[in-house]
């Protein structure tokens, strides 16, 4: 299937509205979020967000995709977390479409660069797709300003 379809983007955002016409808003795009202060084991926090993914079918209309949301810490590539249920999608009568999955909690294990690793089953096994949507998690001592924190203010 990997020719089948092509992995345009990929976007993490607070909020996604569809219109009676169809029409997507993707609100509060997502880069960093401040948490506060994390406990000292591993985590799981509670922080809804939407990972949006923009896909081209290139032929073959028959085929689905299904897509799944992991999420990992940048300085541990071989542990992935699943956070969203898988999404299928019919591809029969659209050539663009978009894979919104939603995001309920995020197993936080420190201060850092995170991301969103976005991969599609082929074959009966799980393929990541590039680029993923990245999140930074700054400490409280990094003194940033700007950022979204996990209440939505």
């Amino acid at each position: 299937m990997s020719e089948h379809v092509e992995h345009l983007w990929t976007v993490l955002c607070r909020s996604v509205h569809r219109d009676a016409q169809g029409l997507v808003s993707l609100d509060g795009l997502l880069d960093m979020v401040h948490i506060g202060a994390l406990p000292s084991e591993p985590a799981l926090i509670d922080f809804e967000c939407y990972v949006v993914s923009h896909w081209r079918r290139n032929r073959d209309p028959g085929v689905e995709l299904r897509q799944r949301v992991m999420f990992q810490r940048e300085d541990d590539v071989g542990t992935r977390v699943q956070v969203a249920e898988p999404a299928a999608v019919g591809l029969q009568r659209k050539h663009l479409f978009m894979v919104i999955n939603r995001v309920r909690a995020l197993p936080v294990q420190g201060y850092g660069q995170y991301f969103f690793v976005v991969e599609r089953e082929v074959d009966a096994r799980w393929q990541a797709v590039a680029p993923s949507a990245g999140l930074w998690i700054p400490s409280p001592q990094d003194g940033l300003v700007g950022a979204t924190d996990a209440t939505g203010s």
